[in-house]
């Protein structure tokens, strides 16, 4: 059994640090731009109006609605996307066409399919799923067909010889080994998940998260304002810790 280093010990020592350091050092620009400038809300005044629009229950319904977009986008996009990349990886025709589509469609801002799916599905939280599955679906699937393809060709061999069948083989040897690439494309999804969400409701909902922001700025509350924008920010965060902790754990 092995243990840590000094040096290994006090470079992650480092790294929480940082990881401290740099919230604290957003909170506190923010606090003295706040103290130049009556634009800019204090951060005292933001979290006490968060606090005060969730405990009369006004907040509520759309923190909700937001993160039921979200989350279900995220989920089905996963879901499909990381069997699809997969499976498209695996042979050279099926990835000579996927890939340039994903790729392509990569740089359409799926902001312009809103009004599609407005049009299908209305003012709902269908439509915002929908949004969120148009976002998400595209890096989650490139990942995982890069992921896939960077395996080593030796690992499939050695499988192989041991008379795994073709799911024994994706399981234990292709999909743990292209899992770090895979993880990568599930972060960067559920961010743009979340951006597709926000921005839909800054457009047509009838409750979330960007609808509140919007209306907060419309009529200049700012202090709700910047602490909702300061939520989305964590909502952010969590879902991204959220990932990284479910990698961790599937790597060990």
């Amino acid at each position: 059994m092995t243990t840590p280093t000094v040096g290994t010990a006090g470079a992650r020592g480092l790294v929480v640090a940082g990881r401290i350091a740099v919230p604290l050092v957003l909170v506190a620009a923010w606090a003295a731009a706040a103290a130049v400038t009556p634009e800019i809300a204090p951060v005292a005044e933001s979290v006490r109006a968060v606090a005060a629009a969730w405990a009369d229950g006004t907040l509520r319904p759309d923190v909700l609605d937001t993160l039921q977009a979200v989350v279900a986008g995220f989920a089905l996009s996963a879901a499909a996307g990381i069997p699809f990349g997969v499976w498209a990886a695996r042979g050279g025709y099926t990835y000579q066409v996927v890939e340039p589509l994903f790729a392509g469609t990569a740089a359409v801002p799926r902001i312009v399919l809103l009004p599609v799916f407005l049009s299908l599905f209305g003012i709902t939280v269908d439509a915002k799923i929908a949004m969120a599955v148009s976002a998400a679906i595209v890096p989650i699937v490139l990942t995982s067909m890069a992921g896939t393809r960077t395996v080593n060709p030796t690992l499939v061999k050695l499988g192989r010889s041991l008379a795994m069948s073709r799911w024994a083989l994706l399981r234990r040897v292709i999909v743990p080994a292209a899992l770090p690439v895979i993880m990568s494309g599930l972060r960067i999804g559920f961010s743009l998940a979340l951006l597709a969400v926000i921005l839909s409701e800054f457009v047509a909902a009838t409750r979330g998260i960007g609808l509140r922001i919007q209306a907060a700025y419309s009529l200049q509350q700012l202090p709700l304002m910047y602490g909702l924008v300061v939520l989305v920010v964590l909502v952010g965060l969590a879902g991204n810790l959220a990932i990284w902790l479910v990698e961790r754990r599937a790597a060990r």
